[in-house]
């Protein structure tokens, strides 16, 4: 906040669902960027989270983190590249919703850390002007052997 006394950050703490829509926080507030680090309720948080930052024509990116894995992006800022995840993202609840259990999945400090420092920084780049390396793609990340994979989405 020292290097942008007019920066502000908030924070809300509650629990999301299909009935309390993600513009509802906002007010009438338009942020810079959304950033999605939500899991629940899977794959429908981040729907909402895009059909948000299109309505609003803001980037959105999105990190998540497992025991051994994780992963930062995509980072949408085009509309087109929003759309065409949304309709990736709605085939996947699609193939969700015919599976009746789902494997428990858990984070742990260290994962945490990583991913949330790279995600920190690809917002960074964004911020200054420069390319995030997460633009238009998903970088997976392997804490067993320390392995780095891209998928352009």
């Amino acid at each position: 906040m020292s290097l942008n006394p007019r920066a502000s950050v908030e924070a809300h703490a509650l629990y999301f669902n299909a009935h309390n829509k993600l513009v509802d926080l906002l007010e009438d507030k338009v942020p810079d960027c959304i950033v999605c680090c939500a899991d629940t309720p899977p794959t429908q948080i981040e729907i909402e989270a895009l059909l948000l930052a299109n309505k609003l024509n803001v980037p959105c990116v999105f990190a998540g983190v497992g025991f051994m894995h994780g992963f930062f992006g995509p980072f949408l800022v085009k509309s087109h590249q929003k759309e065409k995840y949304v309709k990736t993202l709605l085939q996947r609840l699609n193939v969700y919703n015919n599976v009746t259990s789902q494997p428990l999945n858990m984070s742990i400090a260290f994962t945490n850390t990583v991913i949330s420092s790279l995600l920190a920084m690809d917002i960074s780049l964004f911020l200054i002007g420069k390319e995030p390396k997460s633009l238009d793609r998903i970088i997976h990340v392997s804490f067993d052997n320390l392995r780095f994979e891209s998928n352009i989405i």
